[in-house]
């Protein structure tokens, strides 16, 4: 109960505007070295978040453009995050990259002939390997 009666006047540090008004602090945070620096305002933060996000949505529409599209690409278009935006993002760069849909189907069955020979031939190595073993 004293405790509880002796702590009473430390209730004003609760009330958010009075402890700035009183303790003369700015709020913090980390940076990626793990310096402690001012924090940014929200809209700054907002704005890079931002950033971030379209300068990853063109990097996965140029790979699917591409042709040549990772599996966590497929997984956001499986998502439904890959909207319609970003639909005609990849049909814009395909026309810069003079790829039509006949080209990219062409490149794309390259792609997947040139990996399955590579399969195909690690396979036969790994075949001559068991035969001399035995």
């Amino acid at each position: 109960m004293a405790l509880g009666l002796l702590s009473a006047p430390y209730v004003v540090f609760m009330v958010p505007v009075v402890t700035n008004w009183l303790t003369n602090t700015r709020p913090t945070a980390y940076d990626k070295a793990g310096n402690c620096v001012p924090m940014l305002p929200i809209k700054s933060i907002n704005e890079r978040f931002e950033e971030q996000q379209a300068a990853e949505t063109r990097a996965r529409a140029a790979r699917f453009a591409e042709g040549t599209a990772t599996c966590s690409d497929k997984w956001v278009r499986m998502l439904g995050t890959y909207d319609d935006v970003d639909q005609e993002m990849e049909e814009e760069l395909q026309e810069e990259l003079g790829l039509g849909s006949g080209e990219l189907g062409a490149r794309r069955k390259q792609k997947k002939a040139a990996e399955f020979a590579g399969a195909k031939k690690v396979m036969s190595a790994d075949e001559r390997a068991m035969e001399v073993v035995i």
